[in-house]
């Protein structure tokens, strides 16, 4: 029984020993405006007040800074 233990642990660390590395797919966005709507989406559904729940407890603080700025994208809510 011990021999069985012990080839069944030798198995498992020699398959998860020779997994193949994960990749990490980054998401593009076609165009410049399909990021632009996507980035003023996350902002409307009230992507500011939820992090600042998360941080301070309470989702009517700002935090400064935190907000897109890219190609016009206008963080103010």
């Amino acid at each position: 029984m011990k021999g069985f233990v012990l080839l069944l642990t030798c198995f498992f660390l020699l398959s998860c020993s020779s997994i193949n590395d994960i990749l990490h797919h980054t998401e593009c966005f076609d165009t410049e405006s399909d990021a632009q709507r996507i980035g003023d989406e996350l902002f409307q559904h009230g992507f500011n007040n939820k992090v600042s729940y998360w941080l301070t407890g309470d989702s009517n603080n700002r935090i400064p800074g935190l907000g897109l700025q890219y190609g016009g994208f206008d963080p103010k809510p």
